[in-house]
């Protein structure tokens, strides 16, 4: 046996993904048989596509505890599921809110690792990338793993190990996308909401859960039993409440009128520690469905901080925003059984004009 360090040693209740690079994991001369395993596997997951798959997960909370765990699931685990996934770990041991440091050193390292594969004169298959997280003790760590099958490049006679360095990419895009989500509208899930007892990869019925909120922001919603919710505000959001309902004086009386008497919001019910109550959209309805739309061309205040900004410019020009006025944040199409038919979580950038009907 091989003695190496535990990159899980010396930190404090440590979470971890573990990613099998590559769009195919066996060798050249794999026997025909397993081969076609192999291909079927790749083929089922996002290996073939995208040249990895998540296939082991453990998210611990702050005493230690499993809060989620796949091993061999990543047959379930689409290319939509991947960055919460990543967001679940960066908010492991119940952060309050996402590892920016960690996550931006994971990208760091990736980079590297695509620089030593172009003048790396070997190619391997089945090898892994292990992603490790302890928010207890902010400490974090990102290494190459599992080398079975490491070979010179001379015997499949190729210049790089384009089939690794596909993988890396994209592991790459994913960690920037979820970057550049925290960096404007913030993180989408939260370990201290309640309801978690299942991974919303696995979960079948969305009609009570606080794991698949339209256009994400789970930490900022609680369901309570009564069929209200509670939500964070933005910045404005309560006051807006508060003057569409309970404000007789309101300089905008004639509109909030509007507003109420067409059932236009879903109707406030005061405040709780900060929270708004409101209604619930989804209470009493079974395997309910839904879409999510951000409207504006542009979705930041005239007097946003430059960089926030241009960060918001670049978004609306990548989405149907610039063009329409509004891009699909989150959607669920459910079937009559309450499976998931189609799930799109913070994918907007993939959603185009002609996705739109």
């Amino acid at each position: 046996w091989v003695k190496i360090e535990s990159s899980l040693a010396g930190k404090e209740h440590p979470s971890y993904i573990d990613c099998k690079i590559g769009r195919t994991t066996c060798l050249p001369n794999t026997e025909p048989g397993k081969k076609k395993a192999d291909d079927d596997r790749c083929a089922k997951t996002t290996s073939l596509k995208l040249g990895y798959r998540v296939t082991g997960m453990v998210i611990m909370d702050d005493q230690g505890n499993i809060l989620e765990k796949s091993h061999r699931g990543y047959y379930s685990i689409t290319e939509q599921d991947l960055e919460p996934i990543f967001l679940r770990l960066l908010m492991c041991n119940k952060s309050e809110k996402p590892n920016a440091e960690a996550l931006s050193f994971y990208i760091q390292q990736l980079k590297k690792i695509l620089e030593f594969k172009k003048i790396s004169k070997r190619y391997s298959r089945g090898s892994s990338i292990l992603f490790v997280l302890s928010n207890n003790s902010q400490q974090y760590d990102l290494k190459m793993i599992d080398f079975a099958y490491v070979r010179p490049l001379s015997d499949i006679e190729e210049e790089t190990d384009e089939n690794y360095a596909h993988g890396i990419r994209s592991l790459v895009e994913t960690l920037e996308s979820v970057q550049a989500t925290l960096s404007i509208e913030g993180p989408v899930l939260n370990y201290q909401t309640s309801q978690m007892e299942e991974s919303p990869v696995n979960k079948k019925s969305f009609t009570r859960s606080t794991t698949v909120l339209a256009g994400g922001h789970v930490e900022n919603f609680k369901f309570l039993e009564d069929g209200l919710l509670l939500k964070k505000p933005g910045l404005d959001e309560k006051g807006f409440y508060q003057d569409v309902f309970e404000n007789e004086n309101s300089p905008f009386k004639e509109e909030n009128q509007y507003l109420r008497e067409n059932n236009l919001l879903p109707k406030y019910y005061g405040e709780e520690n900060g929270w708004v109550k409101i209604e619930s959209l989804m209470e009493g309805l079974q395997y309910c469905s839904y879409i999510d739309c951000k409207i504006g061309s542009t979705t930041c205040l005239p007097d946003t901080e430059e960089k926030k900004k241009q960060r918001d410019d670049e978004r609306c020009a990548k989405t149907t925003s610039l063009k329409f006025g509004f891009r699909v944040t989150g959607m669920v199409i459910m079937d009559k059984d309450g499976e998931i038919i189609e799930k799109e979580h913070r994918g907007y950038f993939k959603i185009q004009e002609e996705d739109i009907p």
